[in-house]
């Protein structure tokens, strides 16, 4: 608790140490609004340095989850991303591979559909052509 005294300067008003360090931790869309905003009331460059490094600093550590995020996502053997149905790969891949990327297998029943179906329809145009 002490450490909000430290935040007071002598006739009471906040130098925002304190604040900083809270909207460092949540406040992801906080940068977008704070450019928008110009300099409020000129706190001189200091203020503005200090929030620059944050801004800095918060974009890094984004970066870095997303870094590991795309790492893990890499690391999915072959064989999990074919059992789940996902793409070898997103959408960056190159050349003709991504086109068919995996192929849904198919099953017996479907062979044996395909086949009954194709069967119908040649018996169907052979009637036709009797009739004719």
């Amino acid at each position: 608790m002490v450490g909000w005294l430290v935040g007071y300067s002598g006739g009471g008003r906040w130098t925002g140490e304190e604040e900083e360090e809270e909207e460092e931790e949540g406040n992801k869309g906080a940068e977008e609004e704070e450019e928008g905003r110009g300099r409020s009331g000129d706190k001189g460059r200091g203020m503005r340095r200090r929030k620059e490094r944050r801004r800095k600093e918060r974009r890094k550590k984004r970066n870095e989850r997303r870094k590991k995020r795309r790492r893990k996502e890499r690391r999915r053997t072959k064989k999990e991303l074919v059992l789940k149905g996902e793409p070898r790969r997103k959408k960056g891949m190159k050349g003709p591979g991504r086109r068919k990327d995996y192929p849904r297998r198919r099953t017996q029943k479907e062979y044996k559909r395909r086949e009954e179906e194709g069967e119908r329809i040649q018996e169907e145009k052979e009637r036709k052509e009797i009739r004719r």
